[in-house]
């Protein structure tokens, strides 16, 4: 029978739960790991990477860098009629303001910031029409669901003082060009619940003078839209490795005889690794 364990990684900029199968006994049939929120608020979320997995061995692992902060949680594994569970466990919240950006698809990249301002956060209204009925008073709305969350954050760096994250560092993961995950340490202390968001604009200021220290200040204004979760299945994060492709493929011609030979010059290491498969 499959049996799973988890161990938290308290890392200060990609806290996660790294996840362990053992005893799969039909490495033909798929398996599912789920995160299961043992306060009742959510419903059992699939982890990215771990959900409908077809195992070829009698062992996996994975990780979840997208477990909520400062929430007790448990993880399942279910395989068929074959299921496990261990928990649970809570990644603590850190210092007042603080939140994570978290890059869905590079983990490598997220980063633990200091929250400058998030006042106002808009949901528009979706109207797919408005009539003003001869003999009526009031006019007659017809409306869809409500809109996504869209606002505007304020984060702070400075190389130190307040968060060790650069600038640079936080501008490379703003720009990944790719969905963003912000997790905070609870509505309590953000008044926020976590949120899967696109970024519209970005534009960053520095604040005071240049320092000899090179501990300068520095505003980022993000402009975000609210978007779903991306897909979570047939994607593996932090498991594949130089190592594997070497082991899998004996030489480069392998390569492109798996996922495709493509005329000269997209046929390169660079042209295979940018096509889609």
């Amino acid at each position: 029978m499959v049996a799973i364990a988890v161990t938290l990684d308290n890392d200060p900029d990609a806290p996660n739960v790294q996840i362990t199968l053992t005893s799969i006994t039909n490495p033909g049939a798929t398996y599912t790991v789920y995160r299961v929120d043992n306060t009742g608020e959510d419903s059992d979320t699939p982890v990215r990477g771990l959900d409908q997995v077809v195992p070829d061995s009698t062992s996996d692992a994975g990780f979840d860098f997208e477990v909520p902060i400062g929430k007790s949680v448990s993880y399942r594994v279910e395989q068929g009629v074959d299921t496990d569970t261990d928990g649970p466990l809570t990644i603590p919240s850190a210092d007042f303001g603080a939140v994570w950006l978290s890059s869905v698809h590079q983990p490598l990249l997220s980063r633990r910031v200091v929250m400058s301002e998030w006042n106002v956060t808009e949901y528009p209204t979706r109207i797919l029409g408005k009539y003003n009925v001869l003999g009526r008073k009031n006019p007659v709305v017809l409306t869809d669901t409500w809109g996504t969350r869209q606002g505007n954050m304020k984060l702070v760096t400075d190389n130190d003082n307040i968060s060790d994250t650069t600038w640079r560092e936080l501008y490379l993961l703003l720009t990944e060009g790719k969905t963003l995950l912000l997790r905070t340490p609870g509505r309590a202390y953000s008044g926020e619940l976590d949120m899967y968001f696109d970024i519209e604009s970005y534009s960053r200021t520095r604040i005071g003078p240049i320092r000899a220290d090179g501990k300068i200040p520095f505003l980022h204004d993000i402009t975000f839209i609210e978007v779903d979760r991306p897909a979570t299945a047939e994607e593996s994060l932090g498991l594949r490795t130089w190592q594997d492709v070497l082991d899998d493929y004996a030489t480069w011609q392998d390569v492109l005889d798996e996922y495709g030979a493509l005329p000269p010059p997209d046929n390169s290491w660079l042209g295979v690794l940018n096509r889609e498969a």
